[in-house]
């Protein structure tokens, strides 16, 4: 018997709007997973999931006070590589807008402390359409716009850091304040196999960033 077309449009709504939501928990990494990449990383693995900033010193961060948002750390590995304290987790951003509550983005992040201070900043992997959503706009930062209360010692570091910072390398989202940098790549979940990549990745990014403070 042939459905109706509007229960076969109905039933295409449905599977419209479930496939995402299905492809967000398939994509979400599992505990175990991420404790025996950790262990292979040499790193520790400190909790499945909790709802504050794995450290309350990073409330200088821009993302650590957003307002209309909350933030969920999953999956938290903490250590040390090199000269510098790592911690590692998948961080869900929510957005809360009156009555709406919705994910925002789902990523994994690196978050690196340093013995040298930042300037408050975040970069973002896209160019705002709203002039008022660019404080800084920087030509060698290409697709990336450069965000800051204090424009100048941002502006700064950047200029330092030069047209080839970032160069052939999209989609990063990087935050920095005090003595800490975040690192991730905007709405992107690395899988547990290939943390040790994203881990170098990230790493390098902030040394780069650590060598022109």
């Amino acid at each position: 018997m042939a459905l109706p077309l509007d229960g076969l449009l109905l039933g295409g709504i449905v599977l419209c709007l479930g496939i995402p939501v299905l492809l967000n928990v398939l994509g979400r990494p599992s505990g175990a997973n991420r404790r025996a990449a950790a262990k292979k990383l040499g790193l520790e693995y400190v909790s499945e999931s909790q709802d504050g900033p794995p450290k309350t010193d990073l409330r200088p961060l821009l993302w650590a006070d957003a307002p209309g948002r909350t933030f969920r750390f999953t999956h938290l590995i903490r250590g040390r590589l090199l000269e510098s304290d790592v911690q590692l987790f998948d961080l869900e951003v929510r957005r809360h807008a009156g009555r709406s509550d919705y994910q925002e983005s789902f990523q994994t992040a690196a978050l690196f402390r340093s013995d040298k201070t930042f300037p408050l900043f975040t970069l973002v992997p896209w160019k705002p359409t709203s002039p008022h959503r660019v404080d800084i706009d920087l030509p060698c930062l290409r697709a990336h716009a450069l965000m800051a209360a204090d424009k100048a010692p941002a502006a700064d570091l950047f200029l330092r850091l030069g047209p080839s910072f970032l160069r052939g390398t999209g989609g990063w989202l990087i935050e920095g304040g005090g003595n800490w940098v975040l690192v991730c790549r905007y709405k992107e979940i690395s899988l547990s196999d290939k943390l040790k990549d994203f881990l170098t990745e990230a790493q390098d990014i902030f040394e780069e960033l650590r060598a022109v403070v």
